[in-house]
């Protein structure tokens, strides 16, 4: 699939919460006065639940999602992408909401309203806690996934509150489905991901058969296949399961952007590292 193709059903995944929520009842009542503003509240919370369900199955790289949207290259930026999409829809339905209920904003924010609202503004504050501290600087390869593995946590209480809360779903039942759906699928990348990996699930053991210096901080390594012969697509990627050489750790790049030969992989690295897993 194509960047542009890979993009657009994208786009359907996040805006398709429109089409059950225009058959959910009076059109006129829920855009005149101040229903408009909370249909524009909204809305932003589902668009924002099917980014960010997106976003984390993007991250999980199951083989047939990386092949979808055309290998890592396009992967990691519409995961990006998608994560930021999050945020500002959510923080639009914050606002919105606050401004529909005026003077008793205040209660949607306290424990008192209940866990299905102060689930949602909790998770709220964590997302753009993790998101800015992933975006505003440049973390360690470590840190970086405890950020990413806190903010598929996050997304439990997000998806709990979009479920639990009455209010549209209730007269658009399609929608409960599919953002049932949706998180049902993010967990599943979520679980493919923190778990698939110690089961082994998608990943080759390698070994080190050429190691070449092409800068001060970056050296490329060959490697070749321990268990078995393996065909490199455009956007494999390669990953150091351990740094230990070096005075400094930093952040890994590894890609293979082509195959050189059947079961030899090619990465450029910043860092050093010993060992290595597809």
């Amino acid at each position: 699939m194509s960047r542009r193709k890979a993009s657009h059903v994208l786009a359907a995944i996040v805006l398709f919460p429109l089409v059950p929520w225009l058959t959910a009842g009076s059109l006129h009542e829920r855009l005149s006065g101040g229903e408009a503003v909370k249909s524009i509240a909204n809305l932003s919370a589902f668009f924002g639940i099917a980014a960010w369900a997106s976003a984390l199955l993007l991250a999980s790289r199951i083989r047939v999602v990386e092949r979808a949207v055309g290998g890592l290259e396009n992967l990691y930026p519409f995961h990006r992408r998608l994560g930021e999409l999050a945020v500002v829809l959510a923080t639009m339905h914050a606002v919105f909401l606050t401004l529909h209920a005026r003077s008793d904003a205040l209660h949607i924010y306290l424990p008192a309203a209940g866990w299905s609202i102060f689930s949602g503004v909790v998770a709220l504050g964590l997302l753009i806690a993790f998101v800015i501290a992933s975006i505003a600087r440049r973390l360690s390869y470590q840190r970086f996934l405890i950020v990413q593995r806190c903010l598929g946590a996050t997304f439990l209480l997000g998806a709990f509150h979009s479920l639990a809360v009455h209010g549209t779903k209730s007269s658009a039942p399609a929608l409960t489905v599919y953002v049932g759906c949706l998180t049902a699928a993010a967990l599943a990348g979520l679980g493919y991901r923190w778990f698939g990996g110690r089961l082994g699930i998608g990943r080759h053991w390698c070994e080190v058969e050429e190691v070449r210096r092409m800068g001060d901080d970056v050296v490329e390594i060959a490697m070749v296949a321990a268990d078995r012969r393996l065909e490199l697509r455009r956007g494999s990627s390669c990953t150091r399961r351990s740094i230990s050489m070096g005075s400094r750790a930093s952040r890994i790049r590894s890609r293979s952007p082509a195959p050189r030969a059947p079961g030899r992989s090619a990465s450029s690295s910043s860092g050093s590292g010993t060992s290595l897993a597809r």
